[in-house]
């Protein structure tokens, strides 16, 4: 319910816009952190370069590869609900992932590991673990 219902559908479309935008930079600074670490050799260019200031390293050459990977994927004519359930289980993914390894540095007790949340355990990361691999098999079944 709304006065004035153009206003609703702006802001729903400003808030898709600033999602995705934000999903873009977060994405190429994550692609170029994986560069200055040299994780992967072939995503060298993507790091900054020595010149640049340490306080003036923008991941622009990484932000404009995800633009075209992400228009790529656009133009291609994929079904957007496909591709949305993929993106979806890449994050359930990634977050199972990433609570496997807590589990696994807490149990294996590695001293470098301490985390700073108050309420972390090793029953909260397996928690955490379980459940992305279930909400990914709910939101996706095998067939």
């Amino acid at each position: 319910v709304s006065v004035f219902q153009p206003l609703v559908s702006a802001g729903v479309f400003l808030a898709v816009v600033m999602s995705s935008m934000g999903t873009q930079i977060g994405a190429a600074q994550i692609l170029q952190a994986l560069a200055v670490d040299n994780l992967l050799p072939f995503l060298r260019i993507f790091r900054p370069s020595d010149r640049s200031p340490p306080t003036e390293v923008h991941a622009r050459r990484a932000v404009i590869a995800t633009f075209l990977l992400i228009a790529l994927v656009l133009l291609s004519g994929a079904d957007l609900n496909t591709m949305a359930t993929f993106q979806t289980l890449f994050f359930l993914l990634s977050y199972a992932i990433i609570n496997l390894a807590c589990l696994l540095l807490t149990i294996q007790g590695s001293p470098n590991f301490r985390p700073v949340w108050k309420h972390y355990s090793w029953q909260n990361a397996a928690f955490g673990f379980v459940a992305c691999i279930v909400v990914m098999f709910y939101a996706h079944p095998l067939r």
